[in-house]
């Protein structure tokens, strides 16, 4: 089940911190079905499966409906079927990320809300509010979460608890996620800087996440892992991963860089160009919605500028140009193979 895990306290590059799993009524791997997802995924079965308590351990996918990749939710599914864990699927009822950003301009021009230069606001996620994270996946997990405790109060105690006070003790929480401080982007940034101030890749009791009823704490489990390790990882895992890594051909690695939201906010032109180029029909979607809110959803450019962008030969270029991160291990073709 993939390669061995050496254990230390302080975490090396490519290792996983000491964790104690027993401590835990309920595991949670979240997953997208991304590389980083995938791999945390392996690495925490295997530690659970080491300390006996692979049974506390459940896969959580946030379905993003059109805004996800093809395949992505059956794939992330794959996943956790190969090691042997259930897998969830939770999404928000409203509607998907398009939904719900044509509902918040629609709010906004009820309310008339005005920003300081008196101009409507902004209906769009952006990077200093990515509502699409909150509200589309930590919000609809933690729904889960509270389903999963009331199961675990039943089973263990004979009934739910409508007041944290009432049980024997709160239950305890492990929110696993695929996070690392190499990665770029305002999140790994956030996730150095806990690193940094508390010492370690666990954020105890969150705040947020905690209540009377139940303790939730947050591991990062591959935070100090490179992308190479992630890859080596995955590829001796035999697991599959997401073809969308992979250009023309597979395993090749020559496609997009992330597996996050076809058109993210925060994805490179380059990711963006082989989106528009593969969902035209979703990229006139999003059209409609900035045409309907009279703002764009990147502040540098129109998704209508960036379909044209990625007609020219300028785009060929920049598709073709592959980063030097995204370059095939030298053990590609050998696990291809294999």
């Amino acid at each position: 089940m993939g390669k061995s895990l050496p254990l230390f306290s302080s975490p090396a590059p490519g290792t996983v911190a000491a964790m104690d799993l027993t401590e835990y009524d309920i595991i949670l791997v979240n997953t997208s079905g991304g590389k980083d997802s995938q791999c945390q995924m392996g690495v925490v079965v295997k530690m659970a499966s080491e300390q006996g308590v692979l049974d506390c351990v459940t896969a959580v996918h946030a379905d993003l409906g059109r805004m996800e990749h093809n395949g992505t939710m059956d794939l992330a599914r794959e996943q956790a079927e190969a090691y042997g864990i259930p897998f969830v699927v939770v999404s928000r009822k409203q509607g998907d990320i398009l939904d719900n950003t044509v509902q918040k301009h629609e709010s906004i021009v009820r309310r008339d809300k005005r920003d300081k230069n008196g101009e409507l606001q902004v209906a769009w996620p952006d990077k200093a509010n990515s509502w699409c994270t909150s509200e589309h996946k930590t919000a609809q997990v933690m729904k889960l979460v509270t389903k999963l405790v009331d199961e675990f109060c039943v089973k263990t105690w004979g009934k739910k608890f409508s007041r944290g006070g009432d049980m024997p003790r709160p239950v305890r929480v492990l929110s696993c996620l695929g996070l690392r401080s190499a990665e770029s982007g305002p999140r790994s940034e956030r996730l150095a800087a806990m690193i940094a101030k508390e010492g370690h890749a666990i954020r105890k009791a969150h705040k947020g996440h905690s209540n009377g009823k139940r303790i939730v704490d947050e591991w990062f489990p591959i935070e100090s892992w490179s992308t190479d390790e992630v890859w080596n990882f995955i590829h001796e895992s035999g697991v599959r991963y997401a073809p969308t890594y992979d250009g023309n051909n597979a395993g090749d690695r020559k496609g997009m860089s992330r597996l996050s939201c076809t058109f993210c906010i925060l994805a490179s032109k380059r990711d963006l160009t082989i989106s528009a180029r593969n969902y035209p029909e979703l990229a006139q979607e999003y059209i409609k919605v900035e045409k309907l809110t009279g703002k764009t959803m990147r502040q540098d450019f129109s998704i209508s500028e960036l379909v044209e962008f990625a007609k020219t030969p300028e785009a060929d270029e920049l598709v073709a140009n592959v980063p030097a991160k995204q370059l095939p291990l030298p053990c590609d073709s050998f696990c291809e193979a294999a």
